[in-house]
């Protein structure tokens, strides 16, 4: 008998044992919000860095993470409604870029945390009340680094010895176009050239302006950080051809649609460093707390077509420093 009931309650331990307080629970699944100002194809390569920072932090996509996505295709009258949909998903994080995307989260919620993977000058454009202490739900990556504006001007001119006057396209913020506007003109004046700005509200805005680049005789491009150059960049590059300005880019897109220079952050990396600041989040940190910081990966890209089109020879010493060079 004894035997018996040992061996009862043997099977018994075996058939409770799951139901017991010390089976593991499900794991947690965040749902994180994914908002970006253009296509789907303009983010697959940020969104994939983001997933790689995930994963290297322990999160997987289907398991312990889901990503909701939206995008504005460049119509950034839909970032309100965008943003507003996924605050009714119930996300526990925002994760953005640009300035127009950041402000319509912000402006949709205080509550729910905002990470800005990639954005220009937070705290001029109200984003943060420093970079230290950001406060209120907003964190980031910034890529308006100090310096950036002078060295892609010093850079193309290395490329291109710049002559008077070169033009400023620029659809940024007041804020941020001063102060491009300030590193651009010290360089400027270093070399003896003068800079004639042509601003944008609206993509209309494109095509007169190069009309009057044309007809003031411009001798070179800079394109300054704004949301609305980037959602047209095909259009930019294809007037800047069309005028034979040799040009410097703010992001990479451009030099992919036939642009003759990047220099700036590696937008992927910064969206891959984006992780860290979601998993604090997730974890319990305020995103106010959280010191934002200035991208610290960099890359000159150069686009050997575009230099051949404009009758260029880019210099040896250019090249050695290129990290990519499109042929």
């Amino acid at each position: 008998m004894r035997g018996l009931r040992f061996l009862l309650f043997a099977i018994a331990i075996t058939i409770l044992a799951p139901l017991q307080g010390g089976a593991q629970e499900p794991a947690k699944v965040h749902r994180i919000g994914f908002l970006w100002p253009g296509s789907p194809a303009g983010a697959a390569a940020s969104l994939e860095a983001l997933r790689k920072g995930l994963r290297d932090l322990g999160y997987e996509e289907g398991k312990s993470l889901d990503i909701a996505q939206r995008y504005a295709n460049g119509a950034m009258n839909k970032l309100p409604a965008l943003v507003s949909d996924l605050v009714a998903a119930d996300v526990a994080v925002v994760i953005t870029a640009s300035i127009p995307s950041a402000l319509a989260a912000m402006r949709a919620t205080s509550t729910i945390p905002i990470v800005v993977g990639a954005a220009g000058d937070f705290v001029g454009n109200g984003l943060a009340t420093s970079m230290q202490n950001p406060g209120g739900n907003v964190t980031g990556i910034d890529e308006f680094v100090p310096g950036l504006s002078a060295k892609r001007l010093e850079l193309l001119n290395e490329v291109v010895p710049v002559r008077s006057p070169v033009a400023v396209l620029s659809s940024a913020t007041a804020s941020t176009h001063t102060r491009q506007m300030e590193e651009s003109e010290r360089v400027a004046s270093s070399f003896g050239i003068t800079l004639r700005t042509f601003r944008l509200s609206t993509a209309a805005d494109i095509e007169p302006a190069f009309a009057s680049m044309e007809k003031e005789r411009m001798q070179a491009l800079l394109v300054f950080s704004g949301v609305l150059t980037a959602v047209n960049s095909k259009t930019v590059v294809e007037y800047a051809s069309k005028n034979r300005l040799p040009g410097m880019y703010w992001t990479l897109q451009f030099v992919n649609d036939g642009g003759l220079m990047y220099y700036g952050p590696k937008l992927p990396r910064m969206f891959e460093r984006s992780a860290a600041l979601v998993d604090r989040i997730l974890k319990g940190d305020k995103a106010g707390e959280i010191p934002i910081e200035y991208a610290k990966d960099f890359e000159l890209i150069i686009n050997l077509k575009a230099a051949q089109e404009l009758g260029i020879t880019v210099p040896e010493s250019v090249l050695s420093k290129a990290d990519r060079v499109i042929r």
